[in-house]
């Protein structure tokens, strides 16, 4: 008897660790889902339908098995769970985009941009979407906006816009201060566009080549610095 007793209790001194790290269900979602565990995610979604946190889960776990449309299926409700979540209406919209759905991606990128007035990523995920599906005006729109933000990327597409005329009348001083503005911030192709300008002239501007050395030595520096 004695030794019998001792035996279970043994046996529950080993397993006793084993009950200790057990995982949750939640928890298991949230190490599968990068691997593409969907399976587990939709167990831990079943048990909690409300949580958007485990929805997000599952629909990363769907797009890494390349199930698209079921991540865009929960990242939909996702935005219905969470309407005022910015970062929701952006995953949404992101993940529209990535299978091509550009014009379906319009609405919660502008949600995006709404509920997260200085989230740079979206005035760039939308800048993309407007210029795919040929919004010039919109492109403008929110280039200008994401440039008023401090973005480079978006400073040297306000330059852009205004130099050709795209989605807004040209304007020369416009785009030399974006094109400036966008080199100051490090963006080299801009630095290489001052370069050839101040050489060449353009924009209302003569040429200096002063001014052009020290630009086309900065982009130089500065790709230097990226390798």
């Amino acid at each position: 008897m004695r030794l019998a007793v001792l035996t279970a209790a043994i046996c529950g001194i080993l397993a006793a660790p084993a009950v200790a790290q057990e995982k949750s269900l939640a928890e298991r979602c949230a190490e599968g889902a990068p691997r593409g565990d969907f399976r587990t995610c939709a167990a831990a979604v079943a048990s909690a339908p409300a949580d958007p946190a485990l929805r997000r889960l599952y629909a990363q776990s769907l797009a890494r098995a390349a199930d698209y449309e079921g991540a865009i299926g929960q990242y939909r409700e996702i935005t219905r769970l969470t309407p005022a979540d910015g970062r929701a209406h952006y995953e949404f919209a992101w993940m529209l985009a990535f299978v091509r759905r550009y014009a379906d991606a319009v609405e919660p990128i502008e949600q995006s941009m709404r509920l997260q007035p200085h989230h740079v990523e979206s005035f760039r995920a939308a800048t993309i979407i407007y210029q795919i599906i040929k919004r010039p005006e919109d492109v403008f729109r929110v280039s200008l906006a994401g440039a008023k933000l401090g973005d480079a990327i978006a400073m040297f597409d306000t330059f852009d816009c205004y130099a050709e005329g795209r989605g807004t009348a040209r304007d020369e001083n416009q785009a030399f201060f974006w094109l400036e503005k966008a080199a100051e911030s490090g963006h080299v192709t801009a630095m290489d566009r001052l370069a050839e300008l101040f050489l060449n002239g353009g924009l209302g501007r003569a040429p200096d080549g002063k001014k052009a050395e020290e630009w086309a030595t900065k982009a130089r520096v500065a790709r230097a610095g990226r390798l």
